[in-house]
């Protein structure tokens, strides 16, 4: 065996080569979100960009992150899941948000803005017309008259059913980058039109400035990227993000109706997250559910006949505020102390009944801090409490924010 001095290289140099050729020196990056370093070498297996961005083709060198194109945290709400997972003709619980399908690198810029901040993301991805028109062609449309429905939805008249989502043989697609209204607007991209740009090996040679293109918003020369991301996590990312934006605005905008697939996503993430039929739990369909899985039948109930919009940031979050509404609304007051009055009653009070009101008041007796905590976490007495659960609530997009009926 040579000796370090021997080599064809030094030892810096060679951590220098290897930094370069392995993706595993190269991928362990925590200023992104996590993902793991054995997904990140499928990524960069899978991407056909060789892990440059997928939106400015920038180099490995000029700094990129990995991001997951549907938020893990989702997986939390085994709602929205299990949902998924039967539309999309999958097991329970067998949806993986860690797939490298799920996952894509892009610049820091762009992926810091990607999911962030939560209720108002930068930007989308939008897969081919003819893709997403394979996934809106398997929508059946839904007859309102023949069978009605327990709400009125006002945006999709489209269900989906088990077993028809397309399949699609290709392994790569084709992706474009649209910013949500009122995102983006004070910021360029600059894309390296060199095929790639990885080719190069002298790393200190000067760019070329003509193998760059300056975009400004809202990006309409930017052309269509080619990536190994599944289209359905991309659609149902897309939907996500639309839902957070008024429907009757979308309308108003040109960003919206001068992109016809747009609307077809949305149709497509509202029938992909619709109620199950509850015989999914029956035990009729073991390609999905089997009794022996030891679900809780609250579960199942929850997936086929509660109507929530989408999950909230966390079951943790909707837990305390829900904890803390219970604490604010219930039984925590004496119930024979007076009312707040309107407050257009309140300049035909006397003297007597403000002193009246202001002295019951001020005699309330409010719950106890530790009580209110032992809610909010929902542990008690060391255990889980499992008693009386609060109202289930129609919640928006990533929101506790009730929904309008």
């Amino acid at each position: 065996m040579s000796s370090d001095s021997d080599s064809q290289y030094s030892f810096e140099e060679a951590a220098y080569y290897n930094y370069r050729f392995n993706p595993d020196n190269m991928f362990h990056d925590d200023r992104g979100p996590l993902v793991r370093p054995h997904v990140k070498w499928e990524v960069w297996l899978l991407d056909p960009n060789e892990g440059r961005c997928l939106i400015t083709n920038a180099s490995l060198e000029s700094g990129v992150t990995f991001i997951h194109c549907l938020p893990p945290r989702l997986r939390e709400n085994l709602k929205w899941k299990g949902r998924m997972e039967w539309y999309w003709g999958l097991r329970w619980n067998e949806l993986d948000f860690e797939s490298p399908r799920n996952v894509f690198t892009v610049s820091h810029s762009l992926g810091g803005i990607f999911d962030f901040p939560k209720m108002k993301p930068s930007w989308i991805l939008l897969p081919e017309d003819h893709i997403v028109d394979k996934f809106y062609n398997s929508l059946m449309k839904h007859d309102k008259e023949k069978k009605p429905r327990e709400r009125e939805d006002n945006i999709t008249t489209f269900v989906a059913s088990r077993g028809s989502i397309p399949v699609l043989e290709e392994t790569s697609f084709k992706y474009r980058l649209v910013p949500l209204p009122q995102r983006m607007q004070s910021m360029l991209l600059t894309r390296h039109t060199n095929p790639n740009p990885n080719t190069n090996p002298d790393l200190s040679a000067s760019p070329n400035p003509s193998d760059f293109s300056v975009h400004l918003h809202p990006f309409n020369a930017l052309p269509w990227v080619t990536s190994h991301l599944d289209p359905k996590f991309v659609i149902m990312d897309a939907g996500r993000k639309l839902m957070l934006i008024p429907f009757y605005l979308m309308f108003k905008q040109e960003w919206f109706t001068s992109r016809p697939a747009l609307l077809k996503v949305l149709h497509i993430f509202k029938a992909w997250r619709a109620p199950i039929p509850s015989v999914a739990f029956s035990g009729q369909y073991p390609d999905y559910y089997t009794p022996d899985m030891g679900y809780f039948p609250a579960t199942a109930h929850n997936i086929t006949h509660t109507r929530g919009q989408a999950p909230c940031l966390s079951n943790t979050l909707k837990r305390e505020k829900e904890a803390i509404k219970s604490v604010n609304h219930q039984s925590h007051y004496n119930s024979n102390t007076k009312p707040l009055s309107p407050r257009e009653e309140k300049g035909k009070w006397t003297a007597a009944e403000v002193a009246t009101w202001s002295r019951d008041v001020s005699v309330q007796v409010k719950p106890p801090a530790r009580h209110i905590l032992s809610l909010a976490s929902g542990w008690d007495n060391g255990g889980l409490d499992m008693g009386q659960p609060t109202q289930d609530i129609d919640v928006d997009v990533e929101t506790d924010v009730p929904y309008n009926s």
